[in-house]
């Protein structure tokens, strides 16, 4: 192709519909000039989305589990990956130029979605409760399946199929020698793991809920609120890229929930995260939020957030044991701790003081025989 010639490629009016289309399609230009728009807009709101997400995960306290650290790299993915589709979709003046923009953009859209598989990983890991790996180990897994892989796909793609990179009118993969699919087949794959995790994770909210004795209205609250935390983080409604493209409502929406992913993000996994929630008001306004009342019926441990395996922010285990024993301190005062005196207790028997305590605070102490005549208070 002379250069001539290619400096009138489409590039330009490049939108997120194209990416998940397994061949060549076309669309009235009242449709392209609709798509190319919202995918801009999409991506300026995901842009905001994905900075202040960085921004939160960096600004709270106690944001060093495995689950903030995954969500950042998903948002730093996201963050280049539109940035570059931005930058890349212009009209380029030679095709080696637009090769290596169609590089970039593989690798960034997949280490999107291989962020993503990273995080359902990490859900399976805290279900099963294999978390105990060293904390090194464990990163060092997740950097290599999130930025690692994608790396082996992009390059075996250019040694293979180098030469149909950047072939057609956008700076993508052609369709020829079905080369797409190098895109679509681990995206294909991971959407399904994904989707799997989550219905494994809809199952262990309803049977943990089932076991507390939780009211049906919150059950089904519960289960909303997993759905709307998991499924931006998942990348699960990249599955309308799925649909044909000539079915337009689907490539609509497609485009416009995918282009602004990052606010999603945000708005979905991070804001309607609890503890998010009560950490950012403990930053901001300098107090501690208030617990909620316990209503009839209700167990405590429904609400806990150690409790709620979507829950994004993953308390570091020094901290939470900072807290732990800072309750521990709270609620068994110097005062109230019965000390321990030879005058009371036998040289060769042991003497046993046990507290209770019941549901109003208020603590009793028991009177237990030894079996030598004495007892203790």
């Amino acid at each position: 192709m002379r250069t001539s010639d290619w400096t009138h490629n489409h590039s330009n009016v490049a939108n997120y519909m194209f990416l998940m289309q397994s061949s060549n399609y076309t669309v009235s230009a009242s449709d392209e000039h609709y798509l190319v728009r919202i995918t801009l807009t999409g991506c300026g709101l995901s842009l905001v989305g994905c900075i202040i997400c960085l921004f939160l995960i960096c600004f709270l306290p106690r944001q060093k589990g495995d689950g903030p650290f995954i969500v950042a790299n998903l948002c730093s993915a996201l963050l280049t990956a539109q940035l570059a589709f931005i930058g890349a979709e212009n009209a380029y003046p030679t095709r080696t130029w637009c090769k290596g923009a169609t590089a970039i953009l593989h690798y960034l859209y997949l280490t999107i979605h291989f962020w993503s598989l990273c995080f359902s990983l990490h859900l399976m890991m805290k279900l099963l409760g294999i978390l105990q790996t060293e904390k090194a180990k464990r990163r060092l897994m997740l950097m290599c399946i999130g930025w690692f892989l994608p790396t082996v796909i992009v390059g075996m793609t250019a040694v293979l199929r180098g030469d149909t990179y950047g072939k057609d009118q956008l700076c993508w993969l052609t369709a020829e020698k079905n080369t797409r699919y190098a895109f679509l087949g681990p995206v294909y794959f991971i959407m399904t793991v994904n989707f799997i995790v989550t219905f494994i994770m809809f199952i262990a909210r309803l049977a943990h809920d089932n076991r507390k004795h939780v009211p049906l209205l919150k059950r089904l609250r519960h289960q909303v609120m997993t759905f709307i935390t998991l499924v931006p983080v998942l990348s699960l409604t990249w599955v309308f890229g799925l649909s044909p493209a000539s079915n337009m409502v689907s490539q609509y929406l497609f485009v416009m929930i995918n282009s602004s992913q990052g606010l999603w993000i945000l708005l979905g996994h991070m804001m309607f995260s609890t503890p998010i929630k009560a950490l950012l008001l403990t930053k901001v306004m300098g107090e501690q939020p208030k617990p909620k009342k316990k209503e009839a019926g209700e167990s405590d441990s429904s609400e806990e957030v150690s409790e709620d395996l979507t829950a994004t922010s993953d308390l570091d285990p020094n901290l939470e044991n900072e807290k732990k024993t800072a309750v521990l301190q709270y609620n068994c005062p110097a005062e109230n701790v019965v000390r321990k005196t030879s005058t009371t207790r036998s040289r060769h028997v042991p003497a046993f003081n046990t507290e209770l305590s019941d549901s109003s605070g208020g603590r009793h102490h028991r009177e237990q025989d030894l079996g030598d005549g004495t007892t203790t208070a």
